[in-house]
């Protein structure tokens, strides 16, 4: 360690934590074969450098009583130039920490909800007074929290909107395939109060609630029906009956051909074939390669985009939020 002392801290002069010298000495102790160093010979360690550097070595604590020492060739100059450098790299840390503690706090955020565990039976069945009883991750309810009420007490009325804006953040993150109870519960009232569809179409655009056409399904779903015959000869409808299917628990079939030819394609069998995330992205992509109101692209047909669906991910993913924003993606 004296050493280290001399061919460091007098060659490079700067200021030196004494506990960093301890951890120093009880390093190079255990190279010596000694794992064990004694708490006394740590304690005698400031006796032992004022002995054998005298004056040469200065050594003094701060206002919380932590030792520090330096050289004596130490200048006024090399430190007042430290300072500045670390006066300016400090302002610079603060800024860089502010921007970056503010996009840390809500990549946390929105990986929590995406990855908050949510078994929703369908169709869905809340209770009276269930809406306020739903769990959220907990990192949304603090941030919320806080937001909301700072410091202070959290009241009934903080509680309230505390679930109610995290019910919104929750649905927009997962873009609407976690739907909390706000958001199945808001258009049944409006429509039952009002009957105004448009009004729920509003609240579907701004993340109050889920869409209408989604809340003809849940009420539909609730008939017990055992099995749900559309009858249309359009591929659009069989397009939309699969990306759906699945929010239909019973068996979905489209009814197609002529009086003396008709048949039925089981859109149900089909769906659980393709799977879930190909099912969805078909609306997307049917829409996209051209349908009865959009334009096709000239000599691509559906087949070959089909199969590049089928082999990303990506891809899925991007089509099957196709329609849910005015605003189309970068990757889109």
């Amino acid at each position: 360690m004296f050493m280290f002392i001399r061919n460091e801290l007098f060659a490079n002069p700067k200021i030196v934590a004494m506990s960093d010298l301890t951890s120093h000495f009880v390093t190079a102790m255990r190279t010596c074969g000694i794992d064990q160093v004694k708490e006394s010979s740590k304690k005698h360690l400031r006796r032992k450098l004022e002995s054998v550097f005298g004056q040469a070595l200065h050594i003094f604590s701060d206002e919380k009583g932590k030792l520090f020492l330096y050289p004596d060739n130490l200048s006024i100059t090399a430190l007042a130039q430290s300072n500045i450098a670390l006066t300016t790299e400090l302002q610079s840390l603060k800024s860089l920490t502010h921007n970056n503690a503010i996009t840390t706090a809500a990549l946390k955020i929105r990986a929590d909800l995406e990855q908050h565990e949510f078994p929703q039976a369908w169709p869905p069945h809340i209770a009276e007074g269930e809406e306020n009883a739903f769990n959220f991750p907990e990192s949304v309810t603090l941030f919320l929290q806080h937001l909301l009420a700072g410091s202070k007490g959290y009241d009934s009325r903080t509680q309230r909107l505390t679930t109610s804006f995290s019910s919104d953040l929750l649905y927009a993150v997962t873009h609407g395939k976690k739907k909390p109870p706000k958001h199945i519960l808001l258009p049944f009232a409006v429509k039952c109060l009002t009957g105004n569809v448009e009004l729920i179409k509003t609240l579907n655009r701004l993340g109050h609630c889920v869409s209408y056409s989604q809340m003809e399904e849940i009420d539909a779903s609730k008939t017990g029906s055992q099995a749900v015959i559309v009858t249309a000869e359009d591929t659009d409808v069989m397009i939309i009956c699969l990306a759906f299917s699945r929010n239909i628990q019973c068996s979905l079939y489209q009814k197609c051909g002529t009086k003396n030819r008709t048949r039925f394609i089981d859109i149900t069998k089909l769906s659980n074939f393709l799977g879930s995330d190909i099912s969805e992205a078909l609306i997307g992509l049917h829409a996209f390669t051209g349908c009865d109101t959009v334009s096709a692209f000239a000599g691509h047909g559906k087949l070959k985009a089909l199969k590049l669906l089928k082999k990303n991910k990506d891809y899925m993913e991007i089509f099957s939020k196709l329609g849910e924003s005015w605003e189309l993606s970068v990757e889109l």
